[in-house]
């Protein structure tokens, strides 16, 4: 789905949509959104302000992650942050 299919979908601009993307502007249309997007709405609203500029920057670039992190939720279990924060400070050979 394109910026602009989803705009129109949810009723608003695709330049608002694009700033609302790029955390330049809020929106309350979380309702209209989650179900043009086929997603919850409490999931679309977690997301809402508390992902960083530069993460969704990332994650826009590997949309694979997504799916790998969805996964990781859905198996029940734990994650070993640590283990992984400690893996990434290693020098690599």
């Amino acid at each position: 789905m394109t910026l602009r299919e989803l705009a129109e979908a949810v009723g608003i601009s695709a330049p608002f949509l694009s700033d609302i993307e790029h955390g330049r502007r809020q929106t309350n249309e979380y309702d209209a959104l989650a179900k043009a997007l086929d997603v919850p709405v409490d999931e679309l609203k977690a997301l809402d302000g508390r992902v960083p500029a530069e993460l969704k920057a990332w994650l826009a670039q590997n949309p694979q992650l997504v799916s790998l992190l969805k996964d990781l939720r859905d198996s029940g279990m734990p994650i070993p942050l640590e283990a992984l924060r400690a893996t990434l400070k290693k020098p690599r050979s």
